[in-house]
């Protein structure tokens, strides 16, 4: 199947927050139907040797995302988000 991409924006990846002693790192998710060019696949690129999404945002939002950046990290926001532990939530701003 062929399948083509967005064009990817020339805009850095903006991080909001980094805890390294938690492992884990809030990114500003843009929306787009990527394949190869994920926010994961663009972070492993520039800046993670690991790197791994516990959750995601709709195809057309876009927002905060939580990125892990250890298997440890990985394991232990997955399992907070399947036992409603973390939640995500939707905030809409309308006009008219």
């Amino acid at each position: 199947v062929h399948r083509h991409e967005p064009p990817v924006s020339a805009t850095p990846v903006k991080i909001l927050l980094e805890d390294k002693e938690r492992e884990f790192l809030v990114p500003v998710h843009t929306s787009g139907r990527y394949y190869r060019n994920t926010l994961v696949a663009i972070l492993m690129s520039d800046f993670l040797s690991f790197a791994s999404a516990v959750n995601r945002l709709d195809r057309l939002m876009s927002g905060l995302m939580i990125v892990p950046t250890s298997s440890p990290c990985a394991q232990k926001l997955t399992h907070e988000f399947v036992s409603g532990t973390v939640r995500k939530e939707y905030v809409a701003r309308c006009k008219g």
